[in-house]
């Protein structure tokens, strides 16, 4: 059984619309190095908040610890989005 993309692919070219072009290896290498590099900040990231974290609850700041939690939440997310958008560029992708 197909899936959907799988007809849909089939559909485009008998229309004759063209198969999207690959990445080159360049390409491909520095994808790898976005995210290698990415992963590399969230896990310091994690490593350092979570430390935080740890340190208030045995204070007892647990006010402190949770505004760390969210501190590393929108942090994640926010390294995650430049991810994104650094691999948008080099696929030659826009943001329209």
């Amino acid at each position: 059984m197909k899936s959907a993309y799988e007809i849909a692919m089939e559909k485009l070219q008998k229309e004759g619309a063209q198969k999207p072009p690959g990445l080159s290896e360049e390409q491909k290498k520095e994808l790898s190095e976005i995210r290698h590099r990415c992963e590399a900040k969230i896990a310091e990231k994690r490593i350092l908040l979570r430390q935080q974290m740890a340190e208030a609850v045995r204070a007892g700041e647990f006010e402190k610890a949770e505004s760390l939690q969210e501190e590393l939440v929108e942090a994640v997310a926010a390294l995650e989005a430049k991810r994104r958008a650094e691999e948008a560029k080099v696929r030659g992708e826009t943001g329209e």
